[in-house]
């Protein structure tokens, strides 16, 4: 049994406020893609995802650790990024093997416990094909009518679900990857734009009815998204913490 990563690290990360991409900002010294690649579990080989105009760069960092790997452009949206990576992984370790395992990790999760990466791991070897690291939701949930223009005021409430039943999921989500580059290649076309593409790879297995299983994830795995999500990463991860 083959172990490998897909590493998501083509955003942009306008909304952190920053003039170069996401994964390349710097916490406590060192580019958040650095911590991500230190952060893996031991793997046969990691397939990192780049915005096109910076894959030198990132190839730069790649290059820095200890972690076999390759650079490979992003797609216009997430899942075109991790389909662009999955086929140079499965071109690359051709032929692919039925119990290959793939990771899916986003780089905006840095900081992410090596028991997720093994809870995800020990799932799938129990049998299970699709594996995501989930948080019970502590605040209630309301589901609205969005809205149609920016300057109105107000949403309408539609529902509230039963917040027993809600999960916030995280990433590394752990699949077989034949199954999931098959599944890519079906949905393909979801991936062309954001509006339309999956926003995690376990929704393309939900689409396709098949199972999908939560295991306990980590508040220590947040997504580095806001200025606020990068302020508390540098505060935990100063030299003088």
């Amino acid at each position: 049994m083959r172990l490998f990563v897909v590493l998501t690290a083509a955003g942009s990360g306008t909304r952190l406020g920053c003039n170069m991409p996401k994964a390349l900002v710097p916490v406590a010294g060192r580019p958040l893609l650095e911590w991500a690649l230190e952060g893996l579990p031991s793997c046969d080989f990691v397939v990192v995802s780049a915005p096109l105009e910076q894959l030198d760069r990132f190839q730069s960092v790649v290059s820095g650790c200890d972690v076999p790997a390759a650079v490979v452009p992003g797609g216009s949206s997430r899942q075109g990024s991790v389909a662009a990576a999955l086929k140079t992984l499965v071109n690359m370790v051709d032929p692919v093997q039925d119990d290959d395992l793939v990771l899916v990790h986003d780089a905006a999760r840095p900081f992410t416990p090596p028991a997720v990466f093994d809870r995800v791991v020990a799932a799938l070897q129990n049998g299970h094909r699709a594996v995501v690291p989930a948080l019970s939701v502590t605040d209630t949930i309301k589901v609205v009518t969005p809205r149609t223009r920016p300057d109105e005021p107000v949403e309408v409430v539609t529902a509230t679900p039963n917040r027993a039943t809600l999960r916030a999921v995280q990433t590394p989500q752990g699949f077989y990857l034949h199954e999931l580059a098959a599944l890519h290649q079906r949905f393909s076309e979801r991936s062309l734009a954001e509006s339309t593409s999956f926003s995690d790879d376990a929704a393309l297995y939900e689409a396709a009815n098949l199972p999908v299983v939560t295991v306990e994830g980590d508040c220590s795995a947040y997504k580095i998204t806001t200025p606020a999500d990068l302020a508390l990463a540098k505060s935990q991860h100063s030299p003088h913490h």
